[in-house]
């Protein structure tokens, strides 16, 4: 018999639950019962139909590994126990050991990468190619059996992945799993009901642990287009039909890369803080952080600008380098009972890109969507923003909005694979005249003088092939002598007062002090 050690509450939600009970129906297919023991259950018996449950605690309370561990003990003995699964944030390395000591195999799921006492570690979480299948190395046992990555994701076996309908109405599902509070949605979905140019569905996930939801339940007496999704344990039918899943990265995070559907995310607890760098190894480009959705107007104005761009965001989630699948469950227990594990490679090839090559080491390519945070992150760099009119650091959200609606062409330019620095153009019309406006902002802190040269040699002599009549103007930080010298040298000349260009600059580029940068042109 198994024994699983989980906990739940309106805070954490009942994830840790719902992704332990698919090992519990797993291990009972091959013939072995389990015994739950929470911290307390009566909110989730739903969860618990077809297992043994017991509670430890009467109330939600801050719990002590000693004493719970002994709480623990005292429970499974009754029990033909011979392995202890533990998946909780509030239990480590002590509990383990204490358990471990009365003879019990433990099995520990984690993603905080902390130090345990186990037979088997389970994290499903990707943080790299080099990192994912070491990073426990130091802080298990040597005779731990690691089971780590996407292909031990915790993921319903009964989900099925299929195609979404080609639908004219747009489908807007909202979560924050099985708990939370919910008032965080309440102006964000009145606002999209409100909005009679939007031909969309709204649905909300309200969890058996969720909370502050009375607001949003209220609106469906106005809207026919909100529904309440209430008392489900299997959400696989509505994540097949969604467009836009909006919610917490938490559990929905891995259902939503299985079933493909583009995600605005943001993070509540701190185990649901991760590098946007591997999240985007799913497919997943849009993460906020949990104060910038609360500016509503905002993330409403971001939602309505990703339907309208949904294909874009699809493409990214088809191409994902990291594929999951519905097998980690069987995978696991065929480890733990078995001592059999079974091998998959989660990762597909990166998009081919194409590239323009300016020496043997130095290359550029056009940027797409997935350069969409790597280009906010350098461009916020210090270094950057220094030598910038606009120079505040830009939130995600902000840059989301813009991205999907900018008209520049940029570029990205790399010397021996590595990003040096991205470099961009747009026409622009003034006074019935054609401008060209462009810049270029390094992507670290050792980029050298003969990348960024090859780069806007190129830039002018391919701008000259294309936009013949028109003029390129500029601004330059009088203090970036760097920069000074270099357009000089590629033929740009300072802007008169009494130029047109001059008023061509204050409009394009925002009123920059003249008194902090030179305007500068060149005839392309």
């Amino acid at each position: 018999m198994i024994a699983i050690r989980v906990n739940v509450s309106p805070e954490i939600g009942i994830g840790h639950l719902v992704r332990t009970s698919h090992i519990a129906k797993e291990f009972k297919l091959q013939g072995e019962e389990t015994l739950f023991v929470l911290n307390k259950k009566d909110e989730v018996e739903p969860f618990l139909k077809d297992f043994f449950a017991v509670e430890l605690y009467n109330e939600y309370c801050t719990i002590k590994e000693t004493q719970d561990a002994k709480l623990t003990l005292s429970f499974i003995k009754d029990y033909d126990i011979h392995t202890v699964i533990v998946d909780s944030y509030d239990l480590n390395e002590t509990w383990e050991k204490i358990i471990s000591a009365n003879g019990y195999k433990i099995v520990a799921i984690d993603d905080m990468q902390r130090k345990h006492c186990c037979d088997f570690i389970i994290d499903q979480k990707w943080t790299g190619i080099n990192e994912t299948c070491s990073r426990y190395n130091d802080l298990t046992p040597p005779n731990c059996t690691k089971l780590l990555g996407p292909e031990y994701t915790l993921l319903n076996p009964q989900y099925q992945y299929a195609e979404s309908p080609d639908i004219k109405q747009s489908t807007v599902l909202f979560s924050l799993g099985g708990g939370g509070d919910l008032s965080i949605f309440n102006e964000i979905i009145k606002n999209l009901l409100d909005d009679k140019k939007l031909d969309i569905n709204i649905w909300v996930i309200l969890g058996p642990l969720s909370y502050n939801y009375h607001q949003i339940i209220a609106y469906k007496k106005t809207y026919a287009n909100l529904k309440i999704i209430q008392n489900k344990n299997n959400l696989c039918p509505y994540y097949q039909k969604a467009s836009l899943f909006i919610g917490a990265l938490g559990a929905s995070f891995y259902e939503t890369s299985f079933f493909k559907i583009p995600v605005l995310s943001f993070s509540i607890a701190p185990n649901q803080e991760s590098d946007v760098t591997y999240l985007q190894d799913y497919g997943h480009f849009l993460h906020i952080p949990l104060e910038e959705f609360c500016q509503s107007s905002k993330t409403v104005q971001l939602i309505k600008t990703l339907l309208f761009n949904i294909n874009r965001l699809k493409h990214l989630r088809k191409n994902a380098l990291i594929n999951i699948d519905n097998k980690g469950i069987k995978r696991i227990v065929a480890a733990v009972k078995d001592n059999i594990t079974i091998s998959k490679n989660s990762t597909s090839p990166a998009p081919v890109q194409d590239y323009i090559n300016l020496t043997p080491d130095i290359k550029l390519r056009k940027v797409t969507d997935r350069d969409i945070n790597h280009y906010l992150t350098s461009r916020n760099l210090l270094k950057n923003r220094l030598n910038m009119n606009v120079n505040k650091v830009i939130p995600r959200i902000e840059h989301y909005n813009w991205w999907f609606s900018n008209k520049r062409k940029s570029y990205l330019v790399e010397k021996n694979q590595v990003k040096e620095l991205y470099i961009w153009e747009e026409q622009v019309n003034y006074a019935s005249k054609k401008f060209l406006i462009g810049g270029w902002f390094v992507c670290n802190e050792n980029t050298f003088f003969d990348v960024s040269l090859l780069a806007l040699q190129w830039q002018l002599e391919t701008t000259r092939q294309k936009y013949s009549d028109a003029t390129w103007i500029a601004i330059i930080k009088k203090t970036n002598h760097y920069v000074r010298t270099l357009n000089k040298y590629l033929g740009f000349v300072e802007v008169k007062q009494d130029e047109i260009e001059y008023n061509a600059i204050i409009n394009c580029f925002n009123n920059p002090s003249n008194k902090e940068f030179v305007y500068v042109k060149k005839p392309v």
